[in-house]
């Protein structure tokens, strides 16, 4: 086991938070941009392969899904499930906590990880990698990503941020989706 180095902040009311990962990605970058602007400090982990396979450590992480997020409460995985966790911690980011609010979060938030972000990806992937992407598929995936971001700029049309007046952690996902 490696730690990267610890995230900066002070630690969200409740504690202490270990973050578990398999390597840099897009995933870690977006739950440290939502840490730091929630000032919670994560201690980044890198697995290695022996730990990740022992049985202490797959007792935490019984889906095996990555990253995976420990707390005093518990473990949980997954971009979306980890950055609304440190929201609820930390009382931020979570928009006038109507019901309305918070499902418009969760539709902006799973879109941009299901969607937008694999289409971002594929993008680059062409921009940077241009022998491991087909022509036709990366034609495909920069029209969808223009009418992606088609579709935020007209959401953000009638609001300051995606989900009202206020930044929620959907802004942040979109946002480091898109970078």
């Amino acid at each position: 086991m490696r730690a990267l180095g610890d995230q900066e902040g002070e630690s969200g009311s409740g504690g202490d938070y270990t973050l578990y990962i398999i390597e840099d990605s897009v995933q870690l970058n977006q739950i440290k941009v939502a840490a730091s602007i929630l000032g919670v400090t994560l201690k980044i982990v890198t697995l290695d392969e022996e730990t990740r396979t022992s049985k202490e450590h797959k007792n935490k992480n019984p889906t095996g899904k990555y990253p995976l997020l420990e707390s005093k409460e518990g473990t949980l995985s997954g971009v979306v499930s980890i950055t609304k966790f440190l929201c609820k911690k930390s009382k931020k980011l979570l928009g006038d906590n109507s019901a309305l609010s918070l499902t418009k979060i969760d539709q902006w938030s799973f879109w941009s990880i299901a969607q937008l972000e694999p289409t971002c990806q594929q993008v680059m992937q062409g921009i940077f990698e241009a022998d491991a992407v087909y022509m036709g598929s990366w034609n495909d995936s920069s029209k969808a990503l223009k009418d992606m971001v088609k579709q935020v700029n007209k959401a953000l049309m009638s609001s300051d941020y995606l989900c009202g007046n206020q930044m929620t952690i959907a802004d942040v996902l979109v946002a480091t989706s898109l970078i």
